[in-house]
Formats: structure tokens, C-alpha cells, sequence
């Protein structure tokens, strides 16, 4: 039988995978909304004053990455529940729109929508290491 701390565990582990896919949904649209009113070289003094007044560094090519994902995919009408990743494959492809409608219409899973976008962008999977002492498949 789980105990009251077991269920805090959950709840904070829930509570901060759910922050973890808004924030970078966040960051997206804040940072090209910064470029949009600041310009295309403002993300850099942007970055360098989040780290001057409130001690958190962020990279300025980290944000110009966030909002140019935002800026290919704000459109997309994706579940809530779809994580960054899908987003970030999503961006690079041509065909994003006729993706996005497979993953909403066929209730693909974000794990299932990556392994769907790798493929069709072509990204092989990591070879295995094979031990030539004993065979063991790392």
C-alpha cells in the first residue's frame, strides 16, 4: 500500500514533466515574440539580462531555436499532451501539416509520433554495441 509520501513523489514528478513541455512550449513563443517586437538580434542581450536580474542562463541560441520551432509549428493544432520533441521533428518537415492531421486523427502517442517522423526523415537508429567477449548488446 503506497504511503503519503509515495504520492507526493508522483505528484511532484507529474507536476514537473507537465512544466517541462509548457516551459519549452513557453520559451517558443515568448522568444519569437521578443524577435517579432525587438528584432532578429535582440534574443542576445535577452538572454544576458535573464542572467544579470534573476541568476538563470539561458543561451541566446537556445532561444532563437525555441521560437524558430514556434514559428514553424504555432499553427499545427496538436493535443496538449504531445511533448517538445514531436514539435522540434515537426518543424524540419515539409509535409508538417499532413503529420500533424496523422498524429491528432490516428491518436499516436508522442513516443509513437517521433518514431513515425524519424522515419520518415530518415533517422536510422543507433547501432548497438556488440561486447566480443561474451555477445551481451548494449
Amino acid at each position: 500500500m503506497a504511503d503519503e509520501s509515495w504520492d507526493n513523489y508522483k505528484a511532484i514528478v507529474a507536476d514537473h514533466i507537465e512544466k517541462r513541455e509548457k516551459y519549452q512550449k513557453t520559451l517558443g513563443q515568448v522568444a519569437a515574440t521578443v524577435v517579432e517586437t525587438y528584432g532578429s538580434n535582440s534574443l542576445d542581450g535577452f538572454a544576458h539580462e535573464i542572467s544579470e536580474n534573476y541568476g538563470v542562463k539561458i543561451a541566446p541560441s537556445s532561444l532563437r531555436n525555441y521560437a524558430w520551432v514556434y514559428n514553424k509549428t504555432s499553427e499545427l493544432d496538436l493535443p496538449e499532451d504531445i511533448t517538445f520533441q514531436v514539435y522540434q521533428l515537426l518543424a524540419s518537415m515539409k509535409k508538417k501539416e499532413e503529420y500533424a492531421h496523422k498524429i491528432v486523427h490516428e491518436g499516436l502517442s508522442s513516443t509513437e509520433a517521433v518514431r513515425m517522423l524519424k522515419k520518415a526523415k530518415g533517422v536510422k537508429k543507433k547501432p548497438k554495441f556488440i561486447c566480443k567477449s561474451c555477445g551481451a548488446e548494449n
